[in-house]
C-alpha cells in the first residue's frame, strides 16, 4: 500500500499581507514599552533648600489643596515643609543642598584641633600651608598619623596623599588658594588704627555739615602689563626695553561724600605719548 502524503500549504507572501504583519508586530512593541513606562515606579523628585524657600514662600495662606494644585508637589510634602518652615529658613549653608542632614561623616578625628590651627594662625597673619598642617599632625597627633599612613606604597606616596587629605580638609571649612599679599603690621593694629583715627576726625570735624566732608581714596591701576614669558632665539638675550618692560599706570580717584552722595571717577594719567 502506498502512503498517501499531502504538501504543507504554501504561506502567504504577498507583500501586503507581510507589510501588515510587521506593522502588527511594531504596534504590540510599543505597547509593552509604554505599559512598563506608566506601571513602573515613579522615581521621587528632590527639592533643593533654594527650592523649598520658594515654594513656601508662594503658598503663603494657601490652603493645602490650593497649594498643591498651583506648585503641582503633594499636599502631604507641602505639609511636611510647613512643619519645618523654621528649619528650612535658617538654615546657613548652601542653598543646593537637599536637606538640613549634617552630611558625610568627617573621617579625619582631629578635625576641631586643626580647625583651631588654621584660624589661629590666620588670625596672628602667618602663612598657612598643608605642610604645616602636617607638621603639626606630625608633632600633636603622632598615633592617628602612623595608622593613616599604614597600608600606603611608600613614603612618597603616603606623603602626598596626607598633604592632599589636608587640603581638602581645609577647603571643606572655608579656606582657599590664594595668592599671599604683603601687610605691614598684624590686622588686629591696623584696625585699631583705623578706629583711632576715626574718633580723632570725628572729634575736630563733627561740627561740619556731612555735605562738606568728602572721602577720597586712590586706587593703582596697572594695564598693558608684559608677559612673564615670551618667544625668543635661541642663544640670544631675552631683553626688552624699559617701556615694554614695566606696565603703565593709571590712578583712579575715588570720592564719595559723608551723605552718601559719589562723584565722578577721576583718571590720572603720567604716560607720555610714543611720539615725544
Amino acid at each position: 500500500m502506498e502512503v498517501a502524503t499531502e504538501d504543507p500549504p504554501e504561506e502567504d507572501t504577498h507583500p501586503i499581507a507581510v507589510a501588515a504583519e510587521q506593522q502588527t508586530e511594531v504596534a504590540g512593541v510599543e505597547a509593552l514599552i509604554e505599559a512598563s513606562l506608566t506601571t513602573g515606579k515613579k522615581r521621587r523628585k528632590h527639592y533643593s533648600m533654594k527650592e523649598k524657600r520658594a515654594v513656601l514662600w508662594a503658598i503663603e495662606g494657601m490652603s493645602e489643596r490650593e497649594a498643591a494644585q498651583t506648585q503641582g508637589i503633594l499636599r502631604w510634602t507641602l505639609n511636611d515643609w510647613r512643619k519645618t518652615k523654621e528649619e528650612i529658613f535658617t538654615y546657613s549653608c548652601s542653598e543646593k543642598h537637599l536637606s538640613r542632614g549634617l552630611g558625610r561623616r568627617e573621617i579625619v578625628p582631629i578635625g576641631m584641633e586643626l580647625v583651631t590651627l588654621m584660624k589661629d594662625t590666620r588670625r596672628d597673619c602667618e602663612v598657612l600651608t598643608a605642610k604645616i598642617m602636617a607638621e603639626f599632625v606630625r608633632d600633636q597627633h603622632p598615633d592617628w598619623l602612623q595608622s593613616y599612613l599604614e597600608g600606603k606604597q611608600d613614603a612618597a606616596t603616603s606623603y602626598e596623599s596626607l598633604l592632599r587629605l589636608l587640603r581638602r580638609f581645609a577647603y571643606r571649612h572655608g579656606f582657599v588658594q590664594r595668592t599671599s599679599s604683603g601687610l605691614k603690621g598684624k590686622l588686629s593694629d591696623l584696625i585699631g588704627v583705623r578706629d583711632e583715627f576715626a574718633t580723632a576726625f570725628k572729634k575736630r570735624f563733627g561740627s561740619y555739615d556731612a555735605s562738606w566732608v568728602y572721602n577720597t581714596d586712590e586706587t593703582g591701576i596697572y594695564f598693558d602689563t608684559p608677559p612673564s614669558k615670551m618667544l625668543s632665539e635661541k642663544g640670544k638675550i631675552a631683553s626688552i626695553t624699559a617701556e615694554q618692560k614695566y606696565s603703565a599706570r593709571l590712578t583712579a580717584v575715588c570720592t564719595i561724600r559723608v551723605d552718601g552722595l559719589k562723584l565722578p571717577l577721576l583718571f590720572i594719567t603720567g604716560r607720555k605719548n610714543r611720539g615725544e
